[in-house]
């Protein structure tokens, strides 16, 4: 979690997510009260908005995405009232959250596309935004925004390259840039932009 309270883990097989309490000095991991927590099916990935408010973990064999509030203390997770989120393709793998906590963008690896989603900051209810799911090229499996928020990264395994899309900040509409996608080494199958905002790796 943002304040590094929480250590949120996605399990597969057992179709739930594992929440633990960090201690901060020693790195301890212990199980938080309730843990786990039941999601729909197959969990491929989690994330916390960057106010910590809420997780989001991907459930690919439904094709949605469960939102959880979460409390700041104890690390209890609450369903959002809604949840979960139909993405609208096949097999959703992977998940980010815009910087301003405005747009959570899912990658649907059959689906050849990512769905993106406008964030209530207050209840978690996501909607899909206008235009979404967004192409990319085949099997895309992870999802970045950079920094600043002005731009999505998506990591196609299946194409050996690497989708950029410009980022509308109000709308979360997407707009593949000039020469995208760019061509990497092969079956790319996760993507971050590092702490400098300078570079995607």
């Amino acid at each position: 979690s943002p304040d590094g309270a929480h250590v949120a883990v996605s399990n597969t097989n057992s179709h739930t997510v594992g929440m633990l309490a960090r201690n901060g000095i020693t790195g301890e991991l212990v199980p938080v009260t309730g843990s786990p927590f039941a999601v729909t099916l197959s969990p491929q990935g989690v994330t916390f908005s960057p106010d910590g408010a809420h997780l989001f973990a991907v459930n690919n064999n439904n094709s949605g995405v469960t939102v959880f509030s979460r409390n700041a203390i104890t690390g209890f997770l609450t369903p959002v009232a809604g949840s979960p989120f139909a993405t609208g393709v096949a097999s959703p793998v992977g998940i980010s959250v815009s910087s301003d906590g405005v747009h959570v963008a899912v990658p649907n690896a059959s689906g050849n596309s990512v769905s993106v989603f406008s964030r209530n900051a207050t209840t978690g209810f996501l909607t899909l935004v206008a235009g979404s799911p967004f192409a990319c090229a085949t099997e895309c499996r992870s999802a970045c925004f950079s920094l600043d928020g002005k731009n999505l990264y998506v990591a196609n395994a299946g194409a050996n390259s690497i989708s950029v899309f410009s980022r509308n900040e109000t709308t979360g509409f997407m707009t593949p840039i000039s020469g995208s996608p760019f061509t990497c080494a092969g079956r790319p199958e996760s993507i971050k932009v590092s702490p400098n905002g300078n570079f995607v790796v």
